[in-house]
């Protein structure tokens, strides 16, 4: 039902990312039934033990990321890169997920996130704060260090993200 108020038929793409791996689930796989591609933020080893897995189809997951594994893998050298940068490309390259270091003189350096005016189509799916992982709502604040995982669909807005982050140092290719 509150998927239904929540226009999930008219929806292409469903991501679930609350706390709760069993929520998560059970809400890809309600969305599932509705036609949508299914994202997942699963954190138990239990469920995954890869940074990403397509390996939960069954379970109407068609993609299953672990934001603690693909920190632990990948933490030293976000951390040497202060810039935005590719991670994945997903849908046929239509929907990308980038990351990125809040740097002390970025524009959105101590603005939350519903004042830091993100391109349209811009959406912050996690803020990695020291050892905390944070799932954003629009009152939470960007605060230097913060490590900052987003998803666009269109390209163009680059630009925009590098004015509002800070310039692009580097930025993986396209890997479909």
């Amino acid at each position: 039902k509150k998927l239904e108020e929540a226009y999930i038929d008219y929806a292409d793409v469903f991501i679930s990312v609350t706390g709760s791996d069993e929520t998560n689930i059970i809400g890809c796989t309600l969305a599932k039934e509705h036609g949508c591609k299914t994202i997942a933020r699963i954190k138990s080893e239990d469920y995954i033990n890869e940074p990403m897995s397509l390996n939960l189809t069954h379970l109407g997951i068609d993609i299953a990321i672990s934001p603690e594994l693909i920190s632990a893998i990948r933490i030293a050298r976000i951390l040497s890169m202060p810039t935005l940068y590719e991670m994945e490309s997903f849908g046929g390259g239509r929907i990308r997920v980038l990351e990125t270091v809040v740097k002390e003189d970025s524009f959105v350096a101590g603005k939350s996130i519903k004042r830091s005016h993100l391109p349209a189509g811009t959406n912050v799916v996690a803020i990695y704060r020291n050892d905390d992982i944070i799932i954003p709502f629009g009152k939470d604040v960007f605060l230097p260090n913060d490590r900052v995982a987003l998803i666009i669909g269109d390209l163009r807005v680059i630009p925009d993200l590098q004015d509002i982050f800070g310039p692009l140092d580097k930025f993986a290719p396209e890997r479909d």
